[in-house]
């Protein structure tokens, strides 16, 4: 199994859904709601059809609707009560494992997140650990440069004093990777348990089924 040199990063930055909060169950439950509340002709979607859905880095949440199966006429009021109601209905929380390897992380290293999921949802969830991310580095969907966290990293890179190859970004879609990417130098860890990477399939990049998995064989020196 390749390593990471964990030794050499300033800056950890993390996707935040099926990274930090296993969300992929709970937006399957609200996806299915809509589907009995609208559309119950389209059928109920699975844990795979979003899993599969995620995977092709389908944007905006408009387009990643539309490619679950809903008909144009109700996407645009799913929307808006996801923004409004998702968090509400649905208390999405690192679990204690989690916590504390962030919490342990932070005592090395400056912790961000870059997330496509809106303030709104996400605020809440991680309120318990929200205190261990410089408030720098911590971007949700309205806080991206044009939406894009590619663009993103580039502006964390111009405008505080870590370079390159100070930097390790953690995700669960190609997306990520790509962003990532865009900026040589910047590594990269995927997370197979979470929404857009294939734990069976060989990539480019490091993979870690989980961010537990990841800090006990990666990180484990701070342990000893």
């Amino acid at each position: 199994m390749k390593k990471l040199d964990a030794h050499k990063y300033g800056l950890i930055l993390f996707d935040v859904d099926g990274v930090i909060l296993d969300s992929l169950q709970a937006h399957v439950f609200y996806f299915n709601t809509k589907v009995r509340e609208l559309c119950p002709n389209i059928g109920l979607i699975t844990r795979k059809q979003v899993k599969h859905t995620s995977r092709k880095n389908i944007t905006p949440f408009y387009n990643f609707i539309k490619a679950l199966g809903f008909p144009n006429e109700y996407i645009e009021d799913i929307i808006e009560d996801y923004k409004k109601n998702f968090s509400s209905f649905y208390s999405i929380k690192p679990s204690d494992e989690v916590r504390l390897i962030l919490y342990t992380l932070s005592e090395y290293y400056s912790l961000g997140y870059l997330t496509s999921n809106y303030k709104a949802n996400i605020s809440k969830q991680i309120l318990s650990i929200d205190h261990l991310f410089d408030l720098r580095f911590k971007f949700c969907l309205e806080d991206l440069i044009d939406g894009s966290k590619a663009k993103t990293i580039d502006n964390i890179i111009s405008c505080s004093a870590f370079d390159t190859e100070d930097i390790l970004y953690i995700g669960d879609q190609l997306s990520d990777w790509e962003a990532a990417k865009s900026n040589p130098g910047v590594d990269f860890i995927g997370i197979t348990s979470g929404y857009g990477l294939d734990f069976n399939f060989e990539y480019p990049f490091i993979t870690r089924i989980h961010l537990q998995d990841l800090f006990y064989n990666d990180f484990n020196f701070i342990l000893e």
